[in-house]
């Protein structure tokens, strides 16, 4: 659930199934006053089959509204989410924000040791850009051994001369990278072999 009409429509649809089941419960009751001749016409398996149906019927009107309930005020007492974070999640019961997608632009938000940052706040992200961030070595790889969810990476203006961390350090998610727009005087040590997730490289406008 990510927006308030995503819930409210939640919201609505198990109401009115609530709503349905307790007309039909109520509407196959037997009238006041014919209670006694109704249960001596039923045999006491069958009396005792009724009294289970409707035992089980309140256990899921009762446990479906507290879900609700509990969906309702993680919602409203959730986290915001960055501005740099376009897509989010906020998995269920969960308060804080899920980042799928996170754009890094040093411009706007500048970050001394842009490594830490990400080990420390970005370790769910499935996809990340970085752009406009000094990063003359790449990331290391206890960087991208906490990146164990990523599909994608796309280092934007950021100067790479060498990243020579081993192939096999990256993660085994990662199908593709993006490295345009950058000064790179030899080809990164990472990608002189191909890991068995990777399946798409882009460098565009690199400068030698």
């Amino acid at each position: 659930m990510t927006s308030p009409l995503d819930i409210a429509a939640s919201i609505a649809f198990f109401t009115t199934s609530y709503t349905s089941l307790c007309t039909s419960n109520f509407g196959i009751r037997v009238p006041e006053g014919h209670d006694l001749l109704h249960s001596k016409s039923l045999s006491p398996t069958k009396s005792s089959f009724i009294r289970r149906i409707q035992f089980i019927f309140w256990c899921v009107v009762i446990s479906t509204s507290l879900l609700l309930v509990g969906i309702a005020v993680v919602f409203l007492m959730g986290d915001s989410c960055s501005a740099a974070c376009p897509l989010y999640t906020y998995p269920w019961f969960i308060v804080k924000c899920s980042c799928v997608m996170y754009i890094l632009d040093c411009n706007y938000h500048p970050i001394i040791d842009i490594d830490l940052y990400i080990q420390s706040t970005l370790t769910d992200v499935f996809y990340l850009s970085i752009v406009h961030c000094a990063l003359p070595y790449g990331l290391t790889k206890e960087t991208m051994a906490n990146l164990t969810h990523i599909y994608a990476l796309s280092i934007d203006k950021a100067g790479i001369i060498q990243w020579d961390i081993h192939h096999s350090d990256m993660p085994s998610s990662l199908f593709a990278i993006y490295m345009p727009n950058m000064r790179m005087p030899q080809w990164p040590t990472v990608l002189s072999k191909a890991w068995p997730s990777l399946e798409y490289v882009s460098l565009e406008f690199i400068i030698h």
